[in-house]
């Protein structure tokens, strides 16, 4: 979601004022803010070539100084992956022979020779930074005002920045949080590089689905607990803006699955995990879990059982009207769970659980002064989550062959809840 030292911050256009007047900030405020206007160009070939192997260059200007900017997003960039080079230039346009990384300039300058190197598109920003200070870290707050373009398409910018200029990274959540008490905003989780490009390409965001996590035996509980549950917040947080831009019904389905799996790893390790962060977390993930569950439940409606009986029946004037119907109801369903995303509820949330995950604060603490749970190695109580969990299941299934709809409902869960067990600790 961010690099370590930096949070975005998206608002309204109607709370920019809210939020330069923040009583927060003003009674933060380390000096007074300053204010420029940035414009940025990137560059690419028509074909896509510097974006497509993880390589991002840019110019930006500011007045009459132009810095050039090189930045390598993969790790498998030619270059230094995940390196940022800078040099400034003598105007708008890229200077490669600025670049001194070799190895990127010569991949760059391959890719020019056999295509035109061109503007894609550009950002048009005002900046506001203002400099805070929150216990022991310095802190830059800036507000970018703007616009993208690209070619004849265009989208708005309004996003806050919150820069960590020295101390503690968990100070940047302290402060995110307390502005969230009072102003609306969601966490913007892609860079101004990724923005651009989907506006350039038209193309709608992909779903992500769960990633692999790889655990070791000899990990604590506290590192394994964390790797398990940052690939949650990841697959949550990726999947938005399939939900709030497309109509791929893979984003609310793998939200779904983000957020079950958070929930299951918060049970399966909750003898390690303080009350009340397993509370939050808990109910936090039910209420928005199921904001999301009638846009799936349609979804499946719409995709399996009425697909079905339109191949068996495909005159049928009932299934056609009932067709007209689920997808009336799904509209309903999927604009409640974009306004559900919105909240601040939400945002919350995904906010409280990311500084959780960074400072740790998550872990319980020992009643008797022994080392707490959450300092155990991890291989030592994998066992008994699973045992626990499969126990669970044999309850309610045991030896049973005609099992009621509702015991069927929760041997299902159950089921789940031991294979996300299963697949975290394997």
């Amino acid at each position: 979601m961010h690099d370590g030292v930096e949070l975005k911050l998206e608002l309204s256009p109607d709370d920019v004022g809210r939020f330069r007047r923040h009583r927060v900030l003003r009674s933060l405020a380390r000096g007074k803010p300053t204010t420029k206007r940035l414009r940025t160009a990137y560059f690419d070939v028509p074909d896509l070539a510097l974006h497509n192997n993880g390589i991002a260059l840019r110019v930006r200007s500011d007045g009459r100084r132009h810095v050039q900017s090189v930045k390598t997003t993969a790790p498998a960039a030619p270059g230094d992956g995940g390196a940022d080079h800078e040099a400034e230039v003598d105007g708008p346009a890229p200077e490669l022979d600025r670049i001194e990384n070799r190895r990127l300039a010569s991949f760059i300058a391959r890719v020019k020779r056999s295509s035109t190197l061109t503007r894609v598109f550009e950002t048009d920003v005002r900046r506001r930074v203002l400099p805070v200070r929150i216990g022991d870290a310095e802190i830059d707050v800036s507000l970018d005002v703007g616009d993208f373009t690209a070619g004849e398409r265009s989208l708005p910018i309004c996003e806050a920045g919150l820069a960590l200029r020295s101390g503690r990274p968990e100070r940047l959540y302290d402060l995110a949080l307390a502005l969230h008490e009072t102003l609306p905003f969601r966490l913007e989780q892609r860079s101004k590089t990724a923005r651009g490009f989907h506006l350039m390409t038209g193309e709608a965001p992909a779903p992500m689905r769960a990633r692999r996590v790889a655990l070791d035996a000899r990990m604590t509980v506290r590192q394994a607990f964390t790797l398990a549950t940052r690939a949650c917040l990841d697959q949550l947080c990726a999947n938005e803006r399939v939900v709030l831009e497309s109509e791929d019904p893979e984003g609310v389905h793998q939200m779904r699955v983000a957020l079950r799996r958070l929930r299951a790893h918060v049970g399966a390790f909750g003898k390690a995990i303080d009350p009340q962060a397993g509370c939050f977390l808990k109910d936090r993930c039910r209420w928005i879990h199921e904001a999301l569950g009638p846009a799936r439940e349609w979804d499946v409606l719409l995709i399996d059982a009425l697909r079905s009986m339109e191949l068996a029946s495909p005159d049928d004037a009932a299934i056609c009207a009932m067709r007209e119907h689920a997808e009336a109801m799904r509209r309903d369903a999927y604009a409640a769970a974009r306004r559900a995303i919105g909240e601040s509820c939400y945002t919350g949330l995904v906010l409280q659980a990311d500084a959780w995950l960074d400072n740790g604060r998550w872990a319980g603490q020992s009643d008797d002064g022994a080392s707490a749970p959450a300092d155990r190695p991890v291989g030592a109580v994998a066992t008994g989550i699973l045992d626990k969990r499969a126990g669970q299941l044999r309850r309610i299934v045991g030896e049973a062959t005609g099992l009621s709809d509702r015991d069927l409902h929760v041997a299902r869960i159950r089921a789940k809840k031991l294979r996300y067990a299963a697949e975290a600790l394997r």
